[in-house]
């Protein structure tokens, strides 16, 4: 078995002309990362379109489901788990992580990533996401720009030092690409791989790479808005301090929640995988649940992003009863979308998760001391724990802060969901991604 070899300052040595040139692969990697997200963004885009709107006939937003479309939308979801189940099994041989978890995965085992694998992961997450599941886009985006990166490694016969950088750099190009955010994809590449603050060597290669990726996917896709545009702002108290110091171990307390679920569908995993004869059937049987789940409950088909904004924008439609249970729906869905299923990632589901928790926790703030907070100020609480919850449980405080500026275009959010995130991590070190070293 091969030692790990840690990715720290010390250990990666880049000189002279070599770094000219470096930057100049990081570049490439950006261009082509940015070709490939598009191309599986536009994707699950039509296939999206055609389950959605032909299949099942869902033209409005927000969106409502009679009988025949939670059915029809059951059947379509295990479907897909019948062909994710498939490629994972004859294809992958039931390799343990995929996207971003096998990127950095790679980073410290130097295991070969194939072509065979980028293209069967690349099929899974497409069809699962296209068809509903409850996941994100950034995860297997994060895993596109990695392998872009690893080939192009391959290639320019990159020492494998030098290699390890470029695959940091290039999981920021994936995630700064489709989720509109040049500077904090570039940012994430160089925190996302490791526990402790952000590597210093990765930091200006994934800038690189993260911005001339975001260029070329925000031109092919035609992109020009912020994912989740946020005008409000708050002026700084001792008041809104005290709340978000607040909101930062209620946070922390959710994430923990959070870990245990993902653990559990974790083992959960293993058990079906030992127990059924026919083991292509149980990401189907994962789908089929998840299918039940966002019949009952729709705000938790598919990442969730335009639920993010229409809340945000409406927050008085959430029930009481939603503001409850609506966090731990979405986290049980997501959990086995990504885990059993392997279609997506968690990082949009995530920030759905802590915007309502958080808008709870405000609203509770609001019921026990009536009239101390505006409907603006819970608004405003719950995008701060909305950015701040996966800032803390993917251990990315830094690129959290600038993905939510960027995202949003509101300067004013960056001291709290940096705030938010690392109190939330004191409360709970574990990291959603397990392979972070």
């Amino acid at each position: 078995m091969k030692p790990v070899i840690r990715l720290r300052a010390k250990s990666v040595r880049l000189k002279g002309k070599f770094i000219l040139k470096f930057l100049l692969i990081n570049a490439i990697v950006g261009i082509l990362t940015g070709i490939a997200v598009f191309i599986f963004y536009s994707v699950i885009k039509g296939i999206n379109f055609f389950v959605l709107e032909k299949v099942l006939c869902i033209k409005e937003f927000p969106i409502t489901l009679d009988v025949r479309q939670k059915m029809l939308l059951i059947t379509v979801l295990t479907l897909a788990g019948l062909l994710s189940g498939f490629i994972q099994h004859k294809l992958l041989k039931d390799k343990e992580y995929y996207g971003t978890e096998r990127i950095i995965d790679a980073i410290y085992t130097d295991s070969e990533i194939t072509g065979k694998e980028f293209a069967s992961e690349f099929a899974i997450s497409s069809v699962i996401l296209g068809a509903g599941g409850s996941a994100g886009y950034e995860g297997p985006s994060g895993g596109i720009g990695g392998a872009v990166g690893y080939f192009l490694g391959n290639i320019f016969r990159i020492s494998t030092p030098a290699r390890k950088i470029l695959l940091a750099s290039s999981i920021g190009a994936g995630i700064g690409a489709i989720f509109m955010s040049p500077i904090g994809g570039g940012i994430l590449g160089a925190e996302i791989i490791q526990k402790k603050l952000l590597n210093a060597k990765v930091l200006p290669y994934s800038l690189v790479s993260s911005i001339v990726s975001f260029e070329v996917f925000s031109r092919l896709a035609k992109i020009h808005s912020r994912l989740i545009p946020f005008g409000i702002t708050e002026k700084f108290s001792i008041k809104l301090l005290i709340l978000v110091v607040l909101l930062g171990i209620f946070i922390g307390i959710f994430e923990v929640v959070f870990l245990r679920i993902i653990r559990l569908m974790l083992k959960g995993k293993k058990l079906l995988r030992k127990t059924m004869i026919i083991k292509i059937i149980y990401p189907a049987i994962g789908l089929f649940i998840v299918g039940i789940i966002i019949s009952f409950f729709p705000k938790t088909l598919g990442g969730s992003l335009e639920w993010i904004n229409y809340i945000k924008d409406n927050p008085s439609i959430l029930s009481s009863k939603e503001l409850i249970f609506l966090p731990f729906v979405k986290m049980i869905a997501s959990a086995i979308t990504v885990i059993i299923g392997k279609g997506g990632g968690l990082f949009v589901p995530s920030i759905f998760i802590g915007e309502i928790s958080s808008i709870a926790f405000g609203k509770l703030i609001a019921y026990i001391f009536p009239n101390l907070l505006t409907l603006n100020e819970i608004v405003f609480l719950g995008i701060v724990g909305a950015f701040g919850l996966i800032g803390g449980i993917g251990n990315i405080p830094f690129a959290m802060a600038v993905i939510g500026v960027e995202t949003t275009g509101n300067l004013s959010l960056i001291p709290y969901i940096l705030l938010v995130s690392l109190i939330s991590i004191f409360i709970e070190s574990e990291s959603l991604y397990v392979t972070q070293r």
